[in-house]
Order: C-alpha cells, then sequence, then structure tokens
C-alpha cells in the first residue's frame, strides 16, 4: 500500500478538449433509456436533480484548487516555499499547481477518517470505487477529490490489481456559477457524517468564503446545515482572532498547524472581547498569548481553559495588579484596584498590552501575566489551599533558575536589574513573615 506518492500527472488536458468529450459521454448517457443516474438533493434545496453518470480515463479530471479542506494546507505550502500568493488561486488548469495539490489530497487520503480507524485509501482498496465523483461540465472534481488522489496512487502502484481505476465513473452537473459550486459543495461536505474531515480553520475559511458573496451569517446557517447563525459569526471571529496571533505573536502569519489543538481557545475568545474598548480588548488578548505560552511551557498544569475562563473576564483585576506591582516600568499613573477612571484604564490597558511580548525582553511581564493569572483563579474558584504558597514559591523558583542573564538585550539590563531587587525585597519580606510564624 503506498505511503510515499507515487503518481505524477504528465499533463493537464486542455479544458476545452475535457469539456468536449464529457458532453459528448453526456449526451450519449441522456439518450440511453436505463443509462446510469445519480440523485442529489444538495444542488438544489428541496428538490430533487438526477445527474448523468459517465465513465472518463483517470487523468482526465482535476482537482478543484478552492477544495475546502485543503485551504490551510496551501497557505502554508505557499509561506514555506515563498511562492505567489495567486499559485492555487489561479493554477487550477496549471500542471505544478495539480501535482501539489494532489500531495496534498494524498496525504488526506491517508489519515483516518475523523471518528473511524478507517482510511479512504484503505477503503478504495478494499471496496474499490462505490459511488461516481461529481464534477463540472469542464472536468473540475466538486466531490471526490481525496478519493480520484486514492485511486491514481493505487493504480499507479499496480495497475494489474486496480485495473477497474483505469477508467473512473463521475457524475456530472449542470452549469453552474462560482458561487453556485461553493454553496453545493457546502451542503454536501457539511453533512454530520463528513464534515469532522474540516479541520476548524478550514471550515471557518468555506465561512469566509460565503461571505465573499454576501451571504448572510442566516443563510450560511442554512447552507452549512448549522443550527444557530451565531455559531457561525463566532466561528468566522475566532478564525480572525487565530491569524491576528499568529502574525502578531507568533509571526508566523501561515503556521495554521499552530490553531489545530487553540479551536476552544479561540471560539470563546470572541465572546471575552465583545462590548469592550479596543485597548481593553488588546489587553486580554494579550492575556491569552501569554498564557498559550505557559500552557506550553506546562506552568499551568493542564488547566489553561479554566484559567482563562476566569482569568480573561477580570481582565482589569490582572492589569491592576502587574500595574501596581511595576508602575515606574510600565510607565502608568497611580491607580487604585478596579476603581481608577476610564481614561486611566485604558491607558493602563494599552501600556500593559505592549510590554507583553513574545520575546526576551517580555519574559518578565510573562511571568508576572502567569503568576497573577494563577492567583486570580486559585482565589475566585476556592482553590486556594493551604498548600498554594508554596507551590507558588516554588513555581516562581523554578522560573528564576532558567532565567539566562547572558542572553538578555544590553537595553533590558536596568530593567531586569530593578526587577531582581524587587523580587529580592518580596522574597526577603516572604521569609520574615514565614520567620514569624514558625515562631508562633
Amino acid at each position: 500500500m503506498p505511503e510515499i506518492s507515487k503518481y505524477r500527472l504528465t499533463e493537464v488536458m486542455p479544458v476545452g478538449s475535457r469539456s468536449q468529450l464529457i458532453e459528448e459521454k453526456v449526451t450519449h448517457n441522456e439518450s440511453s433509456p436505463g443509462s446510469e443516474k445519480f440523485s442529489t438533493w444538495e444542488l438544489f434545496p428541496g428538490q430533487k436533480t438526477e445527474l448523468p453518470v459517465i465513465n472518463i480515463p483517470i487523468n482526465l479530471p482535476i482537482y478543484r484548487m478552492s477544495n475546502g479542506r485543503t485551504q490551510t494546507m496551501q497557505l502554508e505550502w505557499l509561506s514555506d516555499n515563498g511562492a505567489n500568493d495567486d499559485f492555487f488561486k489561479n493554477g487550477q488548469e496549471d500542471i505544478e499547481a495539480q501535482r501539489q495539490q494532489h500531495e496534498f489530497l494524498f496525504s488526506q487520503a491517508q489519515r483516518e477518517i475523523e471518528g473511524s480507524t478507517a482510511k479512504i485509501l484503505d477503503v478504495i482498496a478494499s471496496q474499490g470505487q462505490t459511488e461516481p465523483l461529481i464534477i463540472s461540465k469542464q472536468g473540475v472534481v466538486l466531490n471526490g477529490n481525496r478519493r480520484l488522489a486514492a485511486m491514481r496512487e493505487l493504480f499507479t502502484e499496480d495497475s494489474n490489481t486496480y485495473d477497474n481505476f483505469g477508467n473512473i465513473r463521475v457524475a456530472v452537473l449542470p452549469p453552474l456559477s462560482e458561487q453556485e459550486e461553493l454553496e453545493f459543495e457546502t451542503r454536501l461536505q457539511m453533512q454530520v457524517e463528513t464534515r469532522l474531515d474540516y479541520s476548524w480553520t478550514d471550515e471557518a475559511m468555506v465561512i469566509e468564503r460565503h461571505r465573499e458573496f454576501n451571504r448572510t451569517f442566516e443563510q450560511i446557517k442554512a447552507i452549512m446545515n448549522e443550527r444557530r447563525a451565531s455559531t457561525v459569526e463566532n466561528n468566522l471571529n475566532a478564525l480572525n482572532e487565530g491569524r491576528r496571533y499568529l502574525r502578531d505573536w507568533l509571526k508566523k502569519p501561515h503556521a495554521y498547524t499552530e490553531l489545530a489543538d487553540k479551536e476552544q481557545i479561540f471560539k470563546d475568545l470572541p465572546k471575552k472581547l465583545k462590548d469592550k474598548s479596543s485597548e481593553h480588548q488588546d489587553a486580554i488578548r494579550k492575556i491569552q498569548w501569554a498564557l498559550i505560552n505557559a500552557q506550553q511551557a506546562n506552568q499551568l498544569e493542564g488547566r489553561i481553559y479554566a484559567v482563562s475562563n476566569c482569568v480573561l473576564p477580570r481582565a482589569p483585576e490582572l492589569v491592576s495588579r502587574i500595574v501596581g506591582a511595576d508602575e515606574d516600568s510600565l510607565d502608568i499613573d497611580e491607580l487604585d484596584d478596579l476603581d481608577f477612571e476610564i481614561s486611566g484604564q485604558d491607558k493602563a490597558f494599552r501600556n500593559f498590552a505592549d510590554s507583553v511580548t513574545n520575546d526576551s525582553e517580555g519574559e518578565t511581564v510573562r511571568v508576572l501575566v502567569t503568576e497573577h493569572a494563577v492567583s486570580i483563579y486559585d482565589e475566585h474558584t476556592g482553590r486556594q489551599s493551604a498548600e498554594t504558597p508554596l507551590k507558588n514559591v516554588l513555581r516562581a523558583n523554578a522560573i528564576l533558575q532558567g532565567v539566562q542573564v547572558s542572553q538578555a538585550a544590553e537595553n533590558t539590563l536596568e530593567q531586569l536589574s530593578a526587577q531582581l531587587e524587587a523580587i529580592a525585597v518580596n522574597a526577603k519580606n516572604l521569609l520574615t513573615k514565614v520567620n514569624e510564624r514558625k515562631k508562633a
């Protein structure tokens, strides 16, 4: 069974030749009594449509470049290979773009189907082609791209065993606009059993494409078989928040794999940003991003969702704690916890957000964010216990032991020195209190 792609497209048949051959076979199908038809209810809602089924050579159809399941893979590939942004968008008839799209689809055909241990490649190998692919009159595959990639690989691997894949069955659509093609693909592939194969970012990009055709969230809800329009809108907002994280925090705008395991984080975030000032929103984002770093460094003990849900709505409390502890370095006027005026609050949020960065210079503030976030979580959830002080000191000590002064930038040494002196004072005060407790 192939694992590495062996199929290599040698040419893309000109669209005129594809269309002519397909039209001839469709005409023959429609004029022949008892010829095979494929029934679908997804083309025109509430209406059953019979599509003619024909046999065509396996190398004739071409992959759809705007396939919903490959959007993030395309973006990452463009970034990694320094290719033009329109390589795939305008490359549907280009042999190199078709070859790369095959690689994406074949890799997906070898993955276990969501909710099952089966793989499309294995199913095709054992069962053959059980239902036709669905193509346009120009030979573009709207449904069945992964199955086509699997059949092409199997036929290349062993043309004797899989000789039945030399010609494949396809159902041919009537002429459709680009918007109609998108809506048909979405209705067909957003059923419960198939939509699981979409990454959350790919699904959100499908929503984005529908919005480009001026579809309302209510209309997209119906097309996507979703229960609420608000869910559709939130999913698109989550994608935009994920993109902001990639661009502004990781400095990797197309690294969508970084978002794969953070779906709930970014789907929860838009609700926490709603009706907040832009300064407040930026502060919340920076807290969330710093907590992601802490989670990846095993500093949250797997509690990022619980800590985020508790702390993000209390962003003013966390910011005021940090501001109160470090007014000079953040250049903030004196502020009372949670009681500062809105103008002062926005200034605090703005300066706080500016100070939380994903580099060595922002490490001190990121540590403060994590420590105060955990403290707020413990306090507000009643999880403060007799062991918490020791845990906090152990965590702080472990972080300090990991600080590499030799790597600090020259322009941070003064601030670093001031922070260490403050830590020494705090440690001395805590030690005094501990000794007093021991004597008592």
